[in-house]
């Protein structure tokens, strides 16, 4: 779509230049100079006329082209809604044939049952088609007995559930105390990390100070033994002072 519109606008014609209004020479006749004029202003006319109905019918081709994409694209937007409705559709009745499907089985399965139950207390012969009252108690009592002995193994089955959910639980429950003792572990360690990183950051600052100062004291210490070995030297040999001899004696 922005192609065509700059394609368009590429074609677009340009607006004609109107040239500029005759004048009057100085020899020239009235009637000769309304003429040229009258042509002047017809000839414009005629021209920008012209430009206007090309300039009009470029806006209608393009006002078609934008009519048309816009149509097409409401059309994709349809069909492809129709396509959605279409899958869901299918979708639902698939679904819906799955579950008419499982309940002729259920149905089926079910009458079967029924049938194998009625033929363990009553078979039709010639003599008799239908059960008597006592047969057919039997029937509802056998009936009732199977359902509950379904009922009581689905009440096992949900017992022996109950107790794995229950292990479960615990196990989980342990689980979480671990986790919770290995986070408690976890940050101890990360104070004690903490802790011995920031006794290195002292030991080092304090390494650092003393290498600063260092110099400093060499510079003493070297000023005080020159301050020594003068008065050593000044003093001489210690071992002749006897006595009350004094230093300004020695000397």
């Amino acid at each position: 779509m922005p192609a065509t519109t700059d394609a368009n606008a590429q074609a677009s014609p340009k607006r004609p230049v109107t040239p500029p209004i005759p004048v009057q020479q100085a020899d020239e006749m009235q009637l000769a100079f309304l003429k040229r004029l009258q042509l002047y202003s017809e000839t414009t006319a005629a021209e920008l006329s012209k430009w206007e109905e090309e300039e009009a019918t470029r806006q209608q081709a393009i006002q078609r082209q934008l009519a048309e994409a816009e149509a097409a694209r409401q059309q994709a937007a349809a069909e492809a809604a129709a396509a959605a409705r279409l899958q869901q559709q299918q979708v639902e009745a698939s679904q819906n044939q799955a579950r008419y499907l499982a309940t002729m089985e259920l149905a089926n399965e079910e009458a079967t049952y029924w049938r194998i139950l009625r033929q363990q207390h009553f078979r039709a012969n010639e003599e008799q088609e239908e059960p008597t009252e006592e047969e057919r108690r039997k029937e509802e009592i056998a009936v009732l007995m199977e359902l509950l002995y379904t009922c009581n193994w689905q009440q096992r089955e949900l017992l022996a559930m109950r107790q794995t959910l229950i292990r479960h639980e615990a196990t989980l429950r342990t689980q979480e105390q671990r986790i919770t003792a290995l986070q408690n572990a976890n940050s101890q360690l990360q104070t004690t990390v903490g802790t011995g990183l920031a006794r290195l950051s002292a030991v080092e600052s304090t390494g650092s100070a003393v290498a600063d100062c260092s110099p400093a004291l060499a510079a003493q210490a070297k000023q005080l033994e020159e301050r020594i070995n003068h008065v050593v030297a000044c003093l001489g040999d210690i071992s002749k002072f006897v006595g009350a001899t004094t230093v300004s004696n020695q000397l």
